[in-house]
């Protein structure tokens, strides 16, 4: 029948009479314009009077419906051609004209589990029924009855990147040839889609493995793998086609739901084999983004060994297939001698047999070396560089309160001015940072430099060592702020050689949250980092980190800190903690041997390097001794500020907006935060609370006291006779906190009112003396209790301060206040509802408005 556009053939229709019908036995199609009943889309067959239908342009297109039924169609058959299957278990129904019904949206397309839905556009694109746009969306569904792969993380970059793949698939079986660009049918003026050729190219997406972060969008993260489909559709003896091949079978017999970018690639290679294709084209096109089955784990690019000391050279060869059979390497430094690598048990290796091949290298002298790795694996020669860095000094770093001094040094504005941007910055000076000097920093907008270039946006803020390939960083305050309000990065060196100071300022850079989109930049971040050049000190300055926001204020979402090269050598001050104040300063400093305080402890050990802390007491375990931590109970609220609101600055559970005592009164408002008073009575309006106050009367003797003596703990008219002395050590009862106990130096530990001889729990900790003295632990220090030092589930915090002690809980995060962290609550949110309800009736089980149906 009529109907070919000159470009492609005919309409695969239903003829029925004069009526045809977009319809054939692979693919149903339809319009949705205006069908949406407020529930669900009312879908009726599409069909115009034969042969033409020209009824329906949209946007600049002659006729989109026509375009998505035809490409549909297409598709489909070139699975069964190529494949000899269809994509889906069932015909593909295409929804054209579709509008979001919430919010008016036409510019997007999707597969919805049932049914493929594509917007009309807008003024910057045409209609989304574009071939690879199609083809794409249908890949989704074939995708979702096969390997199925979670749409979120390495899997769902995966899943993305499958579905570009079959977008250029689809192009070379219409067109025979095909472009790299996605989407670019689409735009009516620049190609804004993804580059497969080259993903990094729009900004924001990655093209390999170190630069994933899990927290990275997966239309972004799929650039690994689009990068690798795009080096071996265009090897040598390779096209669209045959790489398509390849990676059609991984989906079918070899991918699973949680997929890894690295199991991925062992499903393609064995998909390879399958096919009887090499397999030495496919590990070079994967070697190319970061992926390897034999791969050198360290030394890693860039990072440091040092002099005189000993460190291994270690090659990894278990992706794929575990063990060592089948397996030889050796390796030449700087081109000296071949050195067999070891996976036997010798030669700094952990365990034989389990293809972990290592070698022992202590280097002699300070530089650059190069590493040459020759090695064989199941028949196929791998062939590995590297070169890295021989330091002359195993450097490491103290962190203490310095004098808050602001530079004013706005020398040279240098961007990035906007969001998640990052900038490439001469420092004017060779800036020595864990033992290697660096002469250029990359500064993120999000209050962070790295020594070393990076490609990840890196908006959210991450615990160090962090997971990604941000190393050799300096995390003044690392945040997800937003300079496109009017925030700015600029920089100075002042002073002279060789005492020059390079000062980075983030000024006036707004929290992400506060300015999405950008309007304001009241009560934004400023803060700068001065780098010294004798010394190597690095002094961090905060001059306003407060925006009203208290979950973002005082570095309650920042971090703060500094890593090496490879993630080895780490000193984070804080992480989501609320303890940088405005107007102070840090200063992280270089030194092995230095004993700053004089306690005996040198700095590089030292929990409290600047101020003496000889027991080392750490109450809340964060490597900040308790005499120098600004937060000692970990709670995420300083000291100082607990102080202020009256909360209990040692006891973790005590906290601003906490009701430790679950008596109704937040700790910031309870006279007695420990003890449950919910009435707050308080007999002698001290501000202490009648259930926590050793002088309820106030009377200037102890209820113990008037207990002894007979006297009205009540009335403070009625108190012990001032004659009597029960004990006999000379303190008369009236004044005696202990009565029947000779304590004639008055002694009180915990300063309850109760002298430390007859006080049962002299230190106040909560445990008894007796109790403390069977746990071979002090009964005079109440940072020291029984199981103080026990950690049941390894996350860094005590069993007693720990609110999932049998399960790490590393944050410690609890949703819902009610002292059980979220990583052993049955109800996360304390909406009534378990967990595993609203994951079953599809609630938010972190949300205690969302829940499910009550009757």
């Amino acid at each position: 029948m009529d109907g070919s556009t000159g470009d492609f053939d005919f309409l695969d229709v239903t003829v029925n009479g004069s009526r045809c019908t977009l319809q054939n036995d692979k693919v149903f199609t339809t319009s949705i314009a205006g069908k949406w009943n407020g529930a669900s889309w009312s879908i009726d067959p599409f069909n115009f009077t034969c042969p033409n239908n020209t009824a329906t342009p949209v946007n600049g297109a002659f006729s989109p419906i026509n375009d998505a039924h035809f490409f549909a169609t297409a598709v489909s058959n070139m699975y069964n051609d190529w494949f000899s299957i269809d994509p889906h278990t069932s015909s593909l129904v295409m929804l054209t004209d579709w509008v979001d019904p919430f919010n008016g949206n036409t510019t997007n397309a999707f597969w919805d589990g049932d049914a493929l839905h594509f917007g009309n556009g807008n003024s910057d694109v045409y209609p989304y029924t574009v071939l690879d746009i199609v083809s794409h969306e249908i890949a989704h569904a074939f995708t979702e009855i096969n390997a199925n792969l979670i749409y979120d993380e390495q899997s769902g970059g995966m899943n993305e990147a499958f579905s570009d793949m079959a977008g250029k698939a689809a192009e070379y079986y219409v067109r025979g040839s095909n472009t790299w660009l996605l989407g670019l049918d689409l735009n009516k003026g620049e190609h804004t889609g993804r580059h497969m050729n080259d993903p990094t190219a729009d900004g924001v997406s990655i093209d390999h493995l170190d630069d994933f972060v899990p927290v990275t969008d997966v239309h972004h993260t799929s650039g690994v793998y689009n990068k690798a489909f795009y080096n071996l559709a265009t090897t040598q003896g390779w096209n669209t086609r045959t790489a398509f091949e390849v990676m059609v079978g991984a989906n079918q017999n070899y991918w699973t739901a949680s997929s890894t970018f690295e199991e991925g690639f062992c499903g393609v290679l064995s998909s390879t084999e399958d096919l009887g294709y090499a397999t030495n084209d496919v590990i070079s096109a994967f070697a190319g983004v970061g992926i390897q089955d034999v791969k050198l784990t360290s030394p890693q690019a860039g990072s440091a060994f040092f002099v005189d000391e000993a460190g291994l050279i270690t090659l990894d060869t278990t992706l794929c297939s575990g063990g060592s059979t089948g397996v030889s390497a050796s390796v030449r430094i700087n081109g000296g001698s071949s050195l067999n690598l070891f996976d036997n048990g010798t030669h700094g290796d952990v365990q034989a047999g389990d293809g972990i091949f290592t070698q022992e290298w202590t280097p002699t002298s300070e530089g650059d070396n190069n590493v040459a790795i020759n090695a064989t694996k199941d028949g196929r020669q791998y062939n590995l560089q590297r070169t890295f860095y021989v330091g002359a000094d195993n450097v490491s770093y103290s962190v203490e309160p310095t004098a808050y001094n602001w530079v004013s040094a706005l020398d040279r504005c240098v961007g990035p001015n906007h969001d998640d941007g990052k900038v490439e910055l001469a420092l004017g000076i060779d800036f020595n940072f864990f033992g290697i000097e660096y002469d250029t920093a990359y500064v993120s907008s999000n209050g962070f430099l790295s020594f070393s270039p990076f490609s990840v946006s890196a908006h959210k803020n991450m615990e160090l060592p962090n997971e990604s390939n941000l190393k050799t960083i300096i995390a003044t305050y690392w945040d997800d702020l937003n300079p496109e309000a009017g925030g700015q990065v600029c920089s100075a060196v002042i002073g002279s050689a060789p005492n020059r100071q390079v000062v980075i300022t983030w000024q006036n850079m707004a929290s992400w949250l506060d300015t999405s989109p950008a309007t304001t930049v009241s009560n934004a971040v400023t803060a700068q980092v001065i780098l010294h050049e004798n010394s190597g000190d690095i002094v961090m300055q905060y001059q306003d980190v407060q925006s009203g926001n208290t979950s973002i204020d005082f570095g309650r979402s920042a971090t703060v800190g500094i890593e090496n090269s490879d993630g080895q050598r780490v000193l984070m001050h804080s992480f989501n903690t609320a303890v940088i104040q405005n107007q102070s300063a840090l200063r992280f400093s270089q030194g092995l041997n230095a004993d700053s305080d004089g306690d005996g402890i040198n700095d590089d050990v030292d929990n409290c390097p600047n101020i003496v802390n000889k027991g080392q007491w750490d109450l809340d375990s964060d490597s900040i001794g308790n005499e120098c931590d600004a937060d000692i109970d970990g709670d995420g609220f300083s000291n100082a500020y607990e102080e202020s609101l009256k909360t209990l600055a040692w006891k973790s559970l005590s906290y601003p907006g906490a009701d430790s005592d679950n008596d109704g009164i937040l700790e910031e408002n309870d006279n007695c935060p420990t003890i449950a008073n919910p009435f707050q009575w308080d007999k002698d309006q001290d501000g202490r609370g009648n259930e926590c106050d050793s002088d309820i009367d106030g009377d200037g003797y102890s209820n113990n006291a008037e207990i002894a003596a007979k006297t009205k703990v009540w009335d403070a008219t009625s108190f012990p006779d001032s004659g009597l002395d029960n004990d006999g050590d000379t303190i008369i009862n009236g004044l005696d906190n202990c009565i029947n106990n000779a304590n004639k130096y008055q002694s009180d530990n915990d300063g309850d009112g109760l002298g430390d001889h007859c006080d049962t729990d002299r230190d106040g900790d909560g445990y008894s003396n007796a109790e403390e003295k069977a746990a071979g632990v002090s009964s005079w220090d109440a940072s020291v209790f029984p199981g103080w030092n026990v950690d049941t589930d390894g996350d860094t915090r005590v069993d007693g301060l720990d609110n999932c002690p049998n399960v790490s809980n590393f944050g410690q995060w609890d949703d819902d206040k009610d002292n059980i962290g979220n990583d052993c609550d049955d109800d996360i949110d304390g909406d009534g509802a378990s967990n595993d309800a609203e994951i079953a009736a599809g609630t938010f089980v972190a949300d205690p408005t969302s829940f499910p149906a009550r009757l």
